[in-house]
């Protein structure tokens, strides 16, 4: 924010754990990709990972995750020139599961095994970052990219006239669950969040950060 304090609804959730336990919150901000953050609950360079980390299997392998507090629904930008261009109608599974179809996902994230599962044709390739893909669909060097509906509402936001060179498609069908990640050994630990995560949803706590974050970005603008 204008203080250069850090503000979301992960921070908001780290925070009252932390109080809630009696401790100080410490964040670490270090890794790169999800899958790095995964490495260092693994290595227990953090006690727990508060960061729209998606409760996938392969990671379930390496953690223990909380019940979900977030879910989110999977979104596309495709590039309405290069869309017309293909001449492939316009169900975006047509548009984009084809051999000449270039797709951005960000590496090490949840988009990456969906993008392969969703379009398996098409060629999958890997990003540092969101902000990447969307530049590289804007300029016509992908046909599309794959996130979630907080990607791509924050890019419309960001880029209200966006929408005469972009399409954004929010998808229906199984939600983006995330979990807060803590190593295979704290099961107490695992225990408390889930209890502290059941009151949350009980008392509407979840729902209006759901609200507040994930459903519009005002409380961007509110920092300001």
């Amino acid at each position: 924010n204008k203080n250069r304090d850090l503000a979301g609804l992960d921070i908001d959730m780290a925070t009252e754990i932390a109080r809630l336990l009696g401790v100080r919150v410490r964040f670490v901000r270090e890794d790169r990709t999800f899958d790095e953050i995964v490495k260092m609950i693994v290595e227990r360079r953090a006690d727990i990972a508060v960061a729209y980390l998606s409760d996938t299997l392969d990671r379930a392998k390496l953690v223990r995750f909380t019940r979900p507090y977030v879910q989110v629904k999977p979104a596309v930008l495709i590039n309405r020139a290069l869309a017309g261009a293909a001449r492939r109608g316009r169900d975006h599974l047509s548009i984009l599961n084809h051999p000449e179809a270039r797709i951005g996902v960000t590496k090490g994230s949840s988009a990456e095994g969906f993008a392969a599962a969703d379009y398996p044709l098409a060629k999958i390739v890997s990003y540092e970052t969101w902000a990447e893909i969307t530049r590289d669909v804007a300029a016509e060097k992908l046909m599309g990219g794959v996130s979630d509906e907080i990607d791509a509402r924050s890019w419309q936001s960001a880029h209200p006239a966006g929408a005469i060179a972009i399409e954004t498609i929010i998808r229906e069908g199984p939600p983006d669950t995330m979990g807060i990640a803590v190593h295979r050994d704290d099961r107490h630990l695992l225990y408390w969040l889930n209890h502290f995560l059941m009151l949350k949803h009980s008392d509407g706590s979840l729902r209006r950060l759901h609200a507040k974050y994930i459903e519009n970005d005002l409380w961007k603008k509110e920092l300001q």
